[in-house]
């Protein structure tokens, strides 16, 4: 995705916001011994949204102003309009999509006259915890960092200045994350009010698409898993075939719409006919555990003693608990704690407040944990870590939707 021709995506924050982005940024690259940032956008924008607060590639040094090279139809017009950085490029004479950004950015590298001594860091070079969870090895291309090697004297990871900088948001940014939970929310409402038995189940998946697209989404996020109580649910991010079962139809669904980069989820099951008895004893525990969370996930609070605490909620009840809880933002931000992974390096690491999350712990019956969805009626929400807890960025009920 490239923002750099749309007007209506560069006015998204405040002077004030870009400089306490930039300066977090040099903290952290003084802190990390890095005279030069890079950032790139061919694979991931997320980076350089927070930076540039539009998509093109960065040359951001720790002292003197940053550089904004643009790449993509309409870059060569892009250049001449206003945004963050006011040294603007365009990597490509005519705006061609054919894009050299490791040639344009090694070019820009070179009229710095770097000391011998200067250590420039590109980001998406390695893993982090807590940015690009979902890409545990990096990035960046491997062409355009070699093309960038070739003119600077010492080439490091500075996926870590990113990291840092980005985990603990705004209220700015926790703005825009409210928002799109409200066009999730309201795709969420279009899907109950169009689910019956006998509907087919791709026109209802529309009439969820629909509505973030109404909603100003630039991205629309629906993952769809649906059937009976009690059996595997194969889990469709596009059109689900078929309808909507006539006597007991169990909609689980994903919905992460996205504006100005920043992305949120909510999970809403949706029942549509009779509950299964053992629907209730399932949900009332996953509600529960929903709230233990938010009582527990204060700044400072350890990820260990949080899924600890969230997990005792299911004692004694004769069903087990798990603690499902990743990181949303700009892009796939972390840290990321799902069933199939172990959260072995997260024991003893204190929350940040001001860091954001799908939280969406769910109980199960023993044994069944990996049949995927077989006894789901999980329900999330996004939240921000606060110092007496964690605060929903949604609004709507804490209930299981049936219709």
């Amino acid at each position: 995705m490239h923002w750099s021709s749309s007007p209506a995506n560069r006015a998204t924050f405040t002077a004030h916001e870009r400089e306490r982005r930039w300066r977090r940024l040099r903290e952290e690259m003084d802190r990390q011994g890095i005279d030069v940032l890079v950032v790139l956008p061919q694979w991931l924008i997320d980076d350089a949204l927070y930076v540039a607060n539009q998509s093109g590639a960065v040359v951001f040094p720790l002292t003197g102003e940053p550089t904004l090279i643009i790449g993509g139809e309409g870059s060569n017009v892009a250049t001449a309009a206003e945004g963050w950085i006011a040294d603007r490029r365009s990597a490509t004479a005519r705006g061609s999509t054919r894009v050299a950004y490791g040639e344009a950015v090694a070019a820009r590298l070179a009229e710095l006259s770097l000391p011998s001594s200067a250590r420039v860091g590109i980001a998406g070079l390695g893993p982090s915890y807590l940015v690009h969870v979902r890409q545990p090895e990096g990035y960046a291309n491997y062409s355009t960092v070699m093309r960038i090697r070739e003119v600077v004297p010492q080439v490091v990871d500075g996926t870590g200045v990113l990291a840092e900088a980005r985990h603990q948001k705004s209220e700015e940014e926790l703005e825009v994350m409210r928002r799109a939970v409200e066009v999730a929310e309201a795709s969420a409402r279009a899907i109950a009010e169009h689910a019956r038995a006998g509907a087919p189940q791709a026109e209802v998946f529309g009439q969820g698409i629909l509505a973030q697209m109404r909603g100003g989404a630039e991205e629309q996020m629906l993952s769809w898993c649906a059937g009976r109580w009690g059996e595997p649910k194969w889990r469709f991010t596009s059109p689900p075939p078929g309808q909507i079962g006539a006597e007991s139809w169990y909609i689980l669904t994903e919905i992460g719409p996205s504006l100005r980069g920043y992305h949120c989820q909510i999970s809403e099951p949706i029942v549509v006919g009779q509950l299964d008895p053992q629907t209730r004893e399932v949900w009332e525990l996953n509600a529960a555990a929903f709230r233990r969370a938010c009582e527990l996930m204060r700044s400072g609070a350890t990820w260990d003693a949080v899924e600890d605490g969230v997990k005792n909620v299911g004692r004694g009840s004769g069903y087990e608990i798990d603690f499902l809880i990743h990181g949303q933002g700009l892009g796939n931000e972390g840290p990321m704690l799902i069933p199939v992974d172990t959260h072995a390096p997260f024991r003893g690491m204190p929350m940040r407040e001001g860091s954001t999350f799908v939280l969406k712990p769910f109980a199960y019956p023993p044994g069944s944990r990996f049949i995927a969805r077989q006894h789901d009626v999980t329900w999330g929400d996004t939240i921000v870590v606060r110092q007496d807890g964690a605060e929903r960025l949604g609004t709507r009920p804490l209930s299981l939707v049936v219709v």
